[in-house]
């Protein structure tokens, strides 16, 4: 059984073997990011990040709220006059429990 094939028994959302896939590209000197990978890059969410773009005349604002605690109460900032709210979440992580209360 080869790595890729292991990682997916145990990260199957969270690792679909893509990047192990790629690594001689990704190793390259010459290396740019395409759109799947930077579609498949994860990064700590801390504080609040926007990001602002448009699809034909539909015009986004996108935040990206770090979920830690002390990072919730500057929420409730981004919510005015908001229309629409869409919640994306990690299905790898769905019984994982906060770290701030690991004694669950």
């Amino acid at each position: 059984m080869s790595f890729s094939d292991m990682a997916l028994n145990y990260w199957p959302i969270a690792f679909d073997g893509y990047f192990f896939n790629e690594i001689r590209r990704l190793g390259d000197s010459n290396y740019v990011p395409n759109e799947a990978d930077v579609l498949r890059a994860r990064l700590k969410s801390t504080g609040i990040t926007d990001t602002r773009f448009n699809m034909g005349q539909l015009s986004i604002h996108m935040f990206d709220v770090g979920g830690q605690r002390s990072e919730r109460k500057k929420w409730i900032h981004c919510f005015e006059s908001v229309t629409s709210i869409i919640f994306c979440v990690a299905l790898s992580e769905y019984d994982q429990v906060l770290l701030e209360e690991a004694g669950q």
